[in-house]
């Protein structure tokens, strides 16, 4: 899975863009306390090794994520 395609479902599921910084930009999860940030690389080279932490750092979001 592309860097893109991480975005694309963590906006459909209303994460929202926080800080972005050179190698990742950290997505806010829509919770009150925001208690779920997710990293996404910037760099197409980098997507596999975000994957997998990205589906790790949903929590409760993950089901959502993956329909």
């Amino acid at each position: 899975m592309t860097n893109s395609e991480i975005i694309k479902k963590l906006k459909k599921i209303k994460y929202k863009i926080g800080v972005r910084k050179t190698h990742f930009t950290i997505w806010n999860c829509p919770c009150k306390n925001d208690n779920h940030p997710v990293y996404v690389g910037n760099h197409q080279g980098e997507c596999r090794n975000y994957y997998h932490g990205v589906l790790r750092r949903l929590g409760p979001h993950k089901k959502e994520f993956l329909s």
